[in-house]
C-alpha cells in the first residue's frame, strides 16, 4: 500500500495508480476501500498539500468504477471523499501540489502543475529530466558534499530542493529567468527549506540590473515585502518537521540557499565572474533550439573563467537536431563534453523509455 501512496502522492499516471492497487489483491469491500481511501485521499499529506482537484476526481472515479466491477457496493466513506472533492474549491485552476516520498522519513512537496505551458513557460511543472539529474546527484552527493552548486533553469526547484537535503552543499545557487517561476521557486523553499534561507535581504549588483546575489528570507521576495504572521511562523515551523529537518540535522547540513534572477541573453562576463560555482547543474535547457545558442555562451562564460568548474546538463533526446545543435555550439566554444552514466537507482516515477543523455561539461585551455 506504500507504493500506492507514493504513486498517488506525486500524481502519477491514473493508470499506475491503479495497476499499483490491482497488485495487492484486493476484495474492494467497504474496508478495503477505506483502506485505500487512507493511504491516498485521506492521508496527511494529501490532506496538507492536495494533489490537484480534478486528479482526484479522475482517482476517485476510477476507483469507484473498480468496485462496482467487484461487485461490491461504494462505500459511504468513498462517496464522502469525492462530494468533497466536488465541493471545495481549487486552491487555483491550474496550480496544486506533488510529493515525492524519498524515504520513509524524508520527503519534498513542490507545488506545481501539469500544464505544459503556463504564462508562457515550461519551467511550471517538473520534467523528467529534473528527476534524472536528481537521481544522478545523489549517487554523486559524496562528490557534490561542501561544494558550491550553481542551477541554470531550475524551474519548479526539485533537483536543487533534492540536492541541498540529501548532499548537503555548502551553498546553492537556484537560478531562472521568469520572475513568475522565481515566485513559485521561493514558495517551494520555504515549503521544504526553511531553515537554509539566508535572512540577510536582497542585494543589488550596482552595475546592471541583475541581483548578483540575492538573498531570500522568509519575510522578502526580491523587493516585495510579505511579514509572516505567527500563524505563518508557526506553520515554517510545522514546515521544517514536514521537510525532515530537525534541530540538530539543521546544525550539520546547513547551507547557503538563493535565489537567482539569471538571463541568458544578456548577462556579462562581469556578473558571472561574481558567482564561485564548483559545478553547474541543468535539466531540460536544450528542448527550444533558439536557447541553445544562449546557454551555451552562459555555459562558456562560466567554465572559461573557471577552470576547476564543470557543468552536468542532463539533457533528454525529444527533438534530435536540438540535441545536436547542442553539441555542436559546445564544441564550437571550445567546450568538452563527455557522456556520464546514468544513475542506476530509480527514485522518481517517470517514463524510462525516453532516452537520456548526462554530460559532463569543462573547458580546456
Amino acid at each position: 500500500m506504500e507504493v500506492v501512496m507514493k504513486r498517488y502522492l506525486e500524481m502519477s499516471s491514473l493508470q499506475n495508480v491503479m495497476k499499483e492497487i490491482n497488485k495487492l489483491g484486493l476484495t474492494y469491500d467497504e474496508e478495503d476501500q477505506n483502506k485505500i481511501l487512507c493511504f491516498t485521499v485521506y492521508h496527511p499529506l494529501a490532506q496538507q498539500y492536495p494533489p490537484s482537484q480534478v486528479y482526484r476526481m479522475k482517482f476517485l472515479k476510477s476507483l469507484m468504477k473498480k468496485v462496482e466491477m467487484e461487485c461490491h457496493e461504494i462505500s459511504e466513506k468513498m462517496y464522502v471523499a469525492y462530494a468533497e472533492s466536488v465541493e471545495v474549491p481549487e486552491r487555483d485552476s491550474y496550480v496544486s501540489f506533488c510529493t515525492y516520498l524519498l524515504d520513509p522519513h524524508i520527503s519534498i512537496t513542490l507545488e506545481e502543475t501539469k500544464c505544459l505551458v503556463l504564462h508562457g513557460t515550461t519551467g511550471f511543472r517538473t520534467w523528467e529530466g529534473a528527476k534524472i539529474l536528481a537521481e544522478l546527484c545523489l549517487e554523486k552527493k559524496s562528490f557534490l558534499h561542501k561544494r558550491k552548486l550553481l542551477e541554470l533553469g531550475c524551474g519548479s526547484g526539485l533537483t536543487g530542493i533534492v540536492v541541498c537535503k540529501l548532499c548537503r552543499p555548502h551553498s546553492y545557487i537556484f537560478s531562472d529567468g521568469h520572475q513568475e517561476i522565481l515566485r513559485l521557486l521561493h514558495r517551494n523553499i520555504i515549503l521544504n527549506l526553511p531553515c537554509m534561507l539566508k535572512s540577510t535581504g536582497n542585494q543589488e549588483s550596482t552595475k546592471s540590473k541583475l541581483k548578483t546575489n540575492l538573498q531570500l528570507s522568509t519575510a522578502q521576495l526580491f523587493d516585495n515585502q510579505c511579514e509572516h504572521s505567527s500563524e505563518e511562523q508557526s506553520l515554517l515551523k510545522e514546515e521544517k518537521i514536514h521537510a525532515g529537518l530537525t534541530e540538530e540535522t539543521v546544525a550539520t547540513s546547513q547551507s547557503d540557499v538563493c535565489i537567482l534572477s539569471l538571463d541568458w541573453e544578456t548577462v556579462s562576463q562581469e556578473e558571472i565572474d561574481s558567482f564561485q560555482a564548483d559545478v553547474i547543474l541543468a535539466a531540460d535547457v536544450t528542448y527550444d533550439p533558439a536557447l541553445i545558442g544562449p546557454l551555451v555562451k552562459v555555459l562558456y562564460m562560466f567554465l572559461s573563467k573557471q577552470p576547476r568548474t564543470e557543468a552536468w546538463v542532463a539533457c533528454p533526446l525529444r527533438r534530435e537536431n536540438t540535441f545536436d545543435i547542442f553539441l555542436q555550439q559546445a564544441g564550437e566554444f571550445g567546450l568538452t563534453c563527455e557522456e556520464m552514466d546514468l544513475p542506476k537507482k530509480q527514485v522518481f516515477q517517470f517514463d524510462r523509455t525516453l532516452n537520456f543523455v548526462i554530460f559532463r561539461l569543462y573547458y580546456k585551455n
